[in-house]
């Protein structure tokens, strides 16, 4: 995998790790979420605030990063590479690399859909977040979906 590539700004991150996947052959799988929550302004703030995109972008091959904890080895930050997209199945699976003292390890792990909770620490207001649609480039497929990754190929710093 390649090094991550730190930016000062979201926007910046995003165009880099668009321009990395473009890069890659194959069909692009595009995840768009559903966004619930007591007013328009939760939602928005959950949407700029959030560390899953609203809108993911994948390709066989992309690099992606795990935004939760799931075991003692795949936790919020571990890096891998997708290498299957089940649309039927609604899964995505990720090689992700691990680190032993000694050694590295791949963990093929099959990721599924998830809910994503938000409370607005001002109001207290909750916002989930749940990926609704998932689609082919180019064909025209929805189905429920959402899995707890981010493309890796670049972060942003906070100051």
């Amino acid at each position: 995998m390649k090094p991550v590539q730190l930016f000062p700004t979201r926007e910046q991150v995003t165009r880099f790790n668009q321009e990395n996947l473009e890069r890659l052959d194959g069909t692009q799988f595009g995840f768009v979420a559903g966004i619930s929550g007591s007013t328009v302004e939760d939602r928005e703030t959950f949407v700029e605030n959030a560390m899953a995109p609203f809108i993911l972008n994948l390709k066989i091959g992309a690099e992606v990063m795990l935004l939760k904890n799931l075991t003692e080895d795949l936790v919020n930050g571990s890096r891998g590479r997708v290498v299957s997209v089940n649309l039927p199945e609604k899964a995505v699976t990720v090689d992700f690399c691990v680190k032993r003292e000694t050694t590295t390890e791949m963990i093929r792990k099959e990721l599924k859909a998830e809910t994503w909770t938000y409370v607005n620490p001002s109001t207290k207001a909750e916002v989930n977040y749940v990926q609704v649609a998932a689609f082919v480039f180019l064909l025209a497929l929805t189905l429920s979906f959402q899995i707890p990754l981010m493309l890796s190929y670049s972060m942003y710093v906070f100051i």
